[in-house]
């Protein structure tokens, strides 16, 4: 008897486990389908980028071409930047920035750098931005680049150590936060920098606007500190997901609203 409930109690055991661990599987599956904060969404669009992207100089970039992520696409021109208005003109201003200006998760004509484009027809822009570019990478974008003007969107992340594929950085270890969002398997690597120092040298050559979000950090309260023309914008509320903080098509929309008459007053100066 002793043998039959032991081997009945083991039995128990095992199905009760094996319920638990159907049950979990199940309840996993079932919010990656519905997803309701967006970060299963996130991960499969991060690890879509990681499949993307290739070595450059400046960190990374994109081969040219039509990407897709999960609820947005994004074409990538034969520069590597993402697609703009075509225009017809001499005068060229480059976006430089990271993933809010890049248009991390809207389409290539919701972003605001695009309908600025659209409503701005005397100049060529050019999206240059980059998902996760802090400064030294943004240092070198703006170095490469051959344009009349710059336009600079600092995000508070741009102090960040800076993400590269290149065997020319001397590779550090990520931050916690950097792990979490990436993971082991990211294949970028980060490079410690003077971000102070990258950002200076960068706004020290050639005409720039800045129009900083308002959002407060280390990279706003340097910048307002150290640099007398920075424009302050509103901060966008409307986003894509609990877990992905980027804006919106609607907060892209706003963004290009509070943004339009600085550039157009910047492109005025620049391209005269």
């Amino acid at each position: 008897m002793d043998k039959d409930k032991a081997r009945l109690i083991r039995h128990g055991l095992s199905i009760a486990i094996l319920s638990l661990l159907l049950s979990l599987a199940g309840a996993e599956a079932f919010l990656r389908w519905v997803d309701p904060t967006g970060a299963y969404a996130y991960r499969l669009s991060i690890r879509a980028m990681f499949s993307y992207i290739k070595p450059d100089p400046r960190g990374y970039t994109f081969p040219p071409g039509i990407h897709d992520f999960v609820g947005f696409t994004v074409t990538i021109d034969e520069d590597g930047n993402r697609i703009m208005p075509d225009a017809v003109s001499n005068c060229r201003i480059a976006w430089i920035g990271d993933s809010v200006t890049f248009g991390w998760g809207v389409d290539d004509r919701e972003t605001f750098a695009y309908q600025i484009a659209e409503a701005i027809p005397d100049a060529q822009f050019v999206n240059a931005a980059r998902p996760a570019y802090s400064a030294r990478n943004l240092r070198l974008t703006a170095e490469s680049e051959e344009a009349d003007g710059f336009i600079y969107i600092p995000v508070f992340n741009d102090n960040v150590v800076a993400p590269s594929w290149s065997p020319e950085f001397a590779p550090v270890p990520l931050g916690m936060d950097t792990y979490l969002l990436y993971g082991r398997r990211g294949p970028v690597r980060g490079e410690a920098m003077d971000w102070r120092a990258d950002l200076g040298a960068m706004l020290s050559e050639g005409d720039w606007l800045t129009l900083a979000i308002n959002e407060p950090s280390l990279v706003l309260d340097w910048l307002t500190d150290s640099q007398s023309d920075v424009v302050i914008i509103p901060n966008y509320t409307e986003r894509i997901s609990q877990a992905d903080g980027h804006p919106s098509a609607a907060g892209h929309q706003g963004l290009a609203v509070s943004m339009l008459s600085h550039v157009e007053q910047f492109v005025g100066e620049v391209c005269e």
